[in-house]
Protein backbone atom coordinates (compact mmCIF):
# COMPACT_ATOMS: atom_id res chain seq x y z
CA UNK A 1 0.00 0.00 0.00
CA UNK A 2 1.18 3.50 -0.78
CA UNK A 3 0.69 6.36 1.65
CA UNK A 4 -2.77 7.91 1.18
CA UNK A 5 -2.71 11.61 0.39
CA UNK A 6 -5.08 14.53 0.65
CA UNK A 7 -5.39 17.68 -1.39
CA UNK A 8 -3.41 20.80 -0.54
CA UNK A 9 -4.94 24.01 -1.96
CA UNK A 10 -1.46 25.51 -2.27
CA UNK A 11 -0.07 22.71 -4.40
CA UNK A 12 -3.27 22.52 -6.37
CA UNK A 13 -2.64 26.14 -7.38
CA UNK A 14 1.07 25.72 -7.99
CA UNK A 15 1.50 22.32 -9.64
CA UNK A 16 -2.04 21.01 -9.97
CA UNK A 17 -1.32 18.02 -7.74
CA UNK A 18 -1.87 17.00 -4.16
CA UNK A 19 0.74 17.34 -1.46
CA UNK A 20 1.58 14.72 1.06
CA UNK A 21 -0.33 15.41 3.94
CA UNK A 22 -1.34 13.60 9.93
CA UNK A 23 -2.41 13.88 14.07
CA UNK A 24 -0.79 14.88 17.33
CA UNK A 25 2.42 16.81 16.74
CA UNK A 26 5.67 15.08 17.56
CA UNK A 27 8.41 17.57 18.30
CA UNK A 28 11.69 17.05 16.46
CA UNK A 29 14.54 18.62 18.35
CA UNK A 30 16.98 20.65 16.32
CA UNK A 31 20.09 18.65 17.11
CA UNK A 32 23.01 17.48 15.05
CA UNK A 33 23.15 13.93 13.77
CA UNK A 34 26.26 13.34 15.85
CA UNK A 35 24.05 13.31 18.94
CA UNK A 36 22.33 10.13 17.73
CA UNK A 37 23.67 6.59 17.49
CA UNK A 38 23.55 4.29 14.45
CA UNK A 39 20.50 2.06 14.51
CA UNK A 40 21.39 -1.52 15.50
CA UNK A 41 21.00 -4.03 12.67
CA UNK A 42 18.17 -5.89 14.42
CA UNK A 43 16.09 -2.69 14.67
CA UNK A 44 16.94 -1.68 11.11
CA UNK A 45 15.80 -5.09 9.86
CA UNK A 46 12.61 -4.86 11.93
CA UNK A 47 11.78 -1.40 10.56
CA UNK A 48 12.48 -2.56 7.00
CA UNK A 49 10.08 -5.47 7.53
CA UNK A 50 7.48 -3.10 9.00
CA UNK A 51 7.72 -0.93 5.86
CA UNK A 52 7.27 -4.01 3.67
CA UNK A 53 4.27 -5.16 5.71
CA UNK A 54 2.63 -1.74 5.33
CA UNK A 55 3.22 -1.69 1.58
CA UNK A 56 1.89 -5.24 1.29
CA UNK A 57 -1.38 -4.36 3.02
CA UNK A 58 -4.03 -4.47 0.25
CA UNK A 59 -5.94 -1.25 0.93
CA UNK A 60 -8.28 -2.16 -1.93
CA UNK A 61 -9.69 -4.86 0.37
CA UNK A 62 -10.86 -2.34 2.93
CA UNK A 63 -13.81 0.06 2.93
CA UNK A 64 -13.38 3.14 5.12
CA UNK A 65 -14.27 6.78 5.70
CA UNK A 66 -12.05 9.86 5.59
CA UNK A 67 -12.84 13.06 7.46
CA UNK A 68 -10.96 15.92 5.82
CA UNK A 69 -10.27 19.39 7.22
CA UNK A 70 -8.51 22.35 5.61
CA UNK A 71 -7.79 25.83 6.90
CA UNK A 72 -6.21 27.88 4.14
CA UNK A 73 -5.42 31.43 5.23
CA UNK A 74 -8.48 31.37 7.50
CA UNK A 75 -10.85 29.78 4.97
CA UNK A 76 -12.07 26.55 6.58
CA UNK A 77 -13.55 23.66 4.60
CA UNK A 78 -14.33 20.08 5.60
CA UNK A 79 -15.77 16.90 4.17
CA UNK A 80 -16.61 13.32 5.06
CA UNK A 81 -15.97 10.77 2.30
CA UNK A 82 -16.57 7.03 2.04
CA UNK A 83 -14.38 4.64 0.08
CA UNK A 84 -15.85 1.39 -1.31
CA UNK A 85 -13.24 -0.67 -3.20
CA UNK A 86 -15.82 -2.98 -4.75
CA UNK A 87 -17.10 -0.15 -6.95
CA UNK A 88 -15.44 0.98 -10.18
CA UNK A 89 -13.48 4.17 -10.92
CA UNK A 90 -14.66 7.39 -9.28
CA UNK A 91 -17.75 5.51 -7.99
CA UNK A 92 -15.48 4.06 -5.31
CA UNK A 93 -15.77 7.40 -3.51
CA UNK A 94 -18.95 8.90 -2.04
CA UNK A 95 -19.21 12.42 -0.61
CA UNK A 96 -21.26 12.13 2.59
CA UNK A 97 -20.84 15.65 3.97
CA UNK A 98 -19.48 18.97 2.74
CA UNK A 99 -18.77 21.62 5.39
CA UNK A 100 -20.86 19.62 7.92
CA UNK A 101 -23.93 19.57 5.67
CA UNK A 102 -25.39 17.27 3.05
CA UNK A 103 -23.60 18.02 -0.25
CA UNK A 104 -25.35 19.95 -3.00
CA UNK A 105 -25.52 18.65 -6.57
CA UNK A 106 -22.80 21.14 -7.50
CA UNK A 107 -20.57 19.81 -4.73
CA UNK A 108 -21.21 16.21 -5.80
CA UNK A 109 -20.25 16.95 -9.41
CA UNK A 110 -17.08 18.78 -8.32
CA UNK A 111 -16.22 15.88 -6.03
CA UNK A 112 -16.64 13.31 -8.80
CA UNK A 113 -14.45 15.36 -11.13
CA UNK A 114 -11.80 15.70 -8.43
CA UNK A 115 -11.65 11.95 -7.86
CA UNK A 116 -10.93 11.39 -11.55
CA UNK A 117 -7.60 13.18 -11.18
CA UNK A 118 -4.34 11.39 -10.44
CA UNK A 119 -2.74 12.37 -7.14
CA UNK A 120 0.78 12.01 -5.84
CA UNK A 121 1.47 8.66 -4.20
CA UNK A 122 4.58 7.70 -2.31
CA UNK A 123 5.90 4.47 -0.82
CA UNK A 124 7.38 4.44 2.67
CA UNK A 125 10.36 2.60 1.18
CA UNK A 126 10.93 5.61 -1.08
CA UNK A 127 10.34 8.18 1.65
CA UNK A 128 12.60 6.65 4.34
CA UNK A 129 16.30 6.23 3.61
CA UNK A 130 16.98 3.11 5.67
CA UNK A 131 20.76 3.53 5.61
CA UNK A 132 20.39 6.93 7.30
CA UNK A 133 18.41 5.67 10.34
CA UNK A 134 19.84 6.90 13.65
CA UNK A 135 18.46 5.87 17.01
CA UNK A 136 17.21 8.65 19.30
CA UNK A 137 15.84 6.48 22.11
CA UNK A 138 14.85 2.86 22.64
CA UNK A 139 12.64 1.20 25.21
CA UNK A 140 11.00 -2.15 25.67
CA UNK A 141 7.88 -1.11 23.74
CA UNK A 142 9.01 1.65 21.34
CA UNK A 143 12.03 2.83 19.35
CA UNK A 144 12.41 6.45 18.23
CA UNK A 145 14.65 6.95 15.19
CA UNK A 146 15.60 9.82 12.86
CA UNK A 147 16.13 9.43 9.13
CA UNK A 148 16.92 11.35 5.95
CA UNK A 149 13.86 12.07 3.81
CA UNK A 150 13.57 11.35 0.11
CA UNK A 151 10.71 13.41 -1.32
CA UNK A 152 11.71 14.71 -4.74
CA UNK A 153 8.10 15.58 -5.60
CA UNK A 154 8.51 18.62 -3.32
CA UNK A 155 11.28 19.91 -5.57
CA UNK A 156 14.69 18.78 -6.70
CA UNK A 157 16.53 20.09 -3.63
CA UNK A 158 13.73 19.93 -1.03
CA UNK A 159 14.77 16.59 0.48
CA UNK A 160 18.02 17.97 1.89
CA UNK A 161 15.99 20.48 3.94
CA UNK A 162 13.72 17.82 5.46
CA UNK A 163 14.18 15.68 8.56
CA UNK A 164 12.23 12.53 9.37
CA UNK A 165 11.45 10.83 12.65
CA UNK A 166 9.58 7.60 13.26
CA UNK A 167 8.20 5.65 16.20
CA UNK A 168 8.48 1.87 15.85
CA UNK A 169 6.19 -0.22 18.05
CA UNK A 170 8.39 -3.09 19.23
CA UNK A 171 5.56 -5.09 20.79
CA UNK A 172 3.33 -5.18 17.70
CA UNK A 173 6.11 -4.79 15.11
CA UNK A 174 4.85 -1.83 13.08
CA UNK A 175 5.65 1.84 12.50
CA UNK A 176 3.23 3.78 14.68
CA UNK A 177 4.08 7.31 13.60
CA UNK A 178 6.17 9.27 11.09
CA UNK A 179 6.91 12.97 11.37
CA UNK A 180 8.56 15.11 8.69
CA UNK A 181 9.72 18.67 9.34
CA UNK A 182 11.90 21.13 7.47
CA UNK A 183 15.24 22.21 8.86
CA UNK A 184 15.51 25.32 6.64
CA UNK A 185 13.30 27.33 4.30
CA UNK A 186 13.11 25.87 0.79
CA UNK A 187 11.54 26.58 -2.57
CA UNK A 188 9.54 23.66 -4.04
CA UNK A 189 8.63 25.65 -7.15
CA UNK A 190 9.56 29.01 -8.66
CA UNK A 191 8.48 32.04 -6.58
CA UNK A 192 7.34 29.90 -3.64
CA UNK A 193 9.13 29.70 -0.30
CA UNK A 194 8.15 27.28 2.47
CA UNK A 195 9.34 28.47 5.87
CA UNK A 196 7.55 25.87 8.00
CA UNK A 197 6.45 22.39 6.99
CA UNK A 198 5.29 19.66 9.33
CA UNK A 199 3.68 16.40 8.27
CA UNK A 200 2.50 13.78 10.77
CA UNK A 201 1.31 10.32 9.78
CA UNK A 202 -0.07 7.77 12.22
CA UNK A 203 -0.93 4.12 11.65
CA UNK A 204 -2.58 1.24 13.50
CA UNK A 205 -2.37 -2.54 13.22
CA UNK A 206 -5.34 -4.82 12.66
CA UNK A 207 -4.30 -8.46 12.48
CA UNK A 208 -1.49 -8.43 9.92
CA UNK A 209 -2.87 -5.34 8.18
CA UNK A 210 -1.20 -1.95 8.78
CA UNK A 211 -3.73 0.81 8.11
CA UNK A 212 -3.59 4.63 8.06
CA UNK A 213 -5.06 6.40 11.07
CA UNK A 214 -4.45 10.07 10.35
CA UNK A 215 -2.36 12.44 8.22
CA UNK A 216 -1.89 16.09 9.16
CA UNK A 217 0.06 18.90 7.53
CA UNK A 218 1.00 22.40 8.65
CA UNK A 219 2.63 24.66 6.07
CA UNK A 220 3.62 28.33 6.17
CA UNK A 221 5.49 30.49 3.69
CA UNK A 222 5.01 32.84 0.77
CA UNK A 223 4.04 32.55 -2.87
CA UNK A 224 5.32 35.35 -5.09
CA UNK A 225 5.65 38.66 -3.20
CA UNK A 226 2.21 39.40 -1.80
CA UNK A 227 0.59 35.99 -1.31
CA UNK A 228 0.90 34.29 2.09
CA UNK A 229 0.85 30.51 2.55
CA UNK A 230 -0.71 29.52 5.86
CA UNK A 231 -2.37 26.13 5.74
CA UNK A 232 -3.41 23.38 8.12
CA UNK A 233 -4.88 20.20 6.65
CA UNK A 234 -5.83 16.84 8.10
CA UNK A 235 -7.27 13.50 7.07
CA UNK A 236 -8.68 11.17 9.72
CA UNK A 237 -9.51 7.58 8.74
CA UNK A 238 -12.30 5.59 10.39
CA UNK A 239 -15.02 2.98 9.88
CA UNK A 240 -12.64 0.42 8.39
CA UNK A 241 -14.46 -2.66 7.14
CA UNK A 242 -12.71 -5.64 5.59
CA UNK A 243 -14.29 -6.63 2.25
CA UNK A 244 -11.59 -8.97 0.95
CA UNK A 245 -11.41 -12.73 0.76
CA UNK A 246 -12.72 -14.68 3.74
CA UNK A 247 -9.64 -16.89 3.42
CA UNK A 248 -7.70 -14.10 5.14
CA UNK A 249 -9.71 -14.47 8.33
CA UNK A 250 -6.96 -16.66 9.85
CA UNK A 251 -4.66 -13.64 9.88
CA UNK A 252 -6.42 -12.16 12.89
CA UNK A 253 -8.22 -9.42 10.97
CA UNK A 254 -10.97 -7.62 12.82
CA UNK A 255 -13.39 -7.07 9.94
CA UNK A 256 -14.67 -3.87 11.54
CA UNK A 257 -11.99 -1.63 13.02
CA UNK A 258 -11.56 1.98 14.17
Amino acid sequence: MRIPFFHSPFYARVIGLALLASCNALAVDEVTKSEFSPLPDNYKKAIAEAITNFENTPINQWAYRVTRYENEEGKVTSSVEAYSPNEMGSAQWTLLQKNEQLPSQKALKAFEKQKQKTNIALKLSELIKLDSLLISSAGESEVLANFDVNFEKLGEDASKYLNGQLIYNVTNEFIKKITITNTESFSPVFAATINTLKVDMTFFKNGEAILPESITMTMQGRFAVFSEINEVSSDTYSHFRYVGSTSDSHKGINESAK
